[in-house]
């Protein structure tokens, strides 16, 4: 008896322990790839680009108003659905995220504001926002706050 109530806590050990990898490494395989913030609410004029690469880096433009795109990079990590970033400064993202994916969108909510959630569509960055940025991993503006 005692043996078959091992073997059944460790079945169950097992199945929560790859339940756990199965959902991080779901969001970790459809976060890869590239894009667009979706503001259809504020009336502002933003865009916001994010690429999510396989080897936990990442590159995020961000225009508000007028002027050319801010460049931000630095890496990322994955654990269950918690999305964290940490820029290329050391600089931690404003928040932690929890991802899901919803019609092939992307949601990231705030684990530290509540109600706070925003959606990204999967698009392509163009080569022009690519090309032409203002990078801020060098520069010393400390009136542009990174999105993230």
């Amino acid at each position: 008896m005692k043996k078959l109530l091992y073997f059944a806590a460790a079945a169950v050990a097992v199945i929560f322990m790859t339940s756990a990898c199965h959902e991080k490494d779901e969001v970790q395989h459809r976060i890869v790839g590239e894009w667009k913030y979706q503001d259809e609410e504020s009336g502002n004029d933003i865009d916001i680009r994010v690429a999510f690469y396989v080897d936990y880096t990442f590159d995020l433009y961000q225009k508000v108003g007028e002027g050319a795109h801010r460049y931000y990079k630095g890496t990322y990590t994955v654990d269950k659905t918690i999305v964290s970033g940490v820029y290329s400064d050391g600089t931690p993202w404003a928040s932690d995220y929890n991802v899901t994916f919803v019609n092939g969108n992307m949601i990231m909510t705030s684990t530290s504001s509540e109600g706070y959630s925003v959606t990204y569509i999967k698009e392509r960055i163009p080569d022009e926002v690519k090309n032409h940025f203002v990078d801020m991993t060098k520069s010393e503006d400390e009136d542009s706050v990174p999105f993230l």
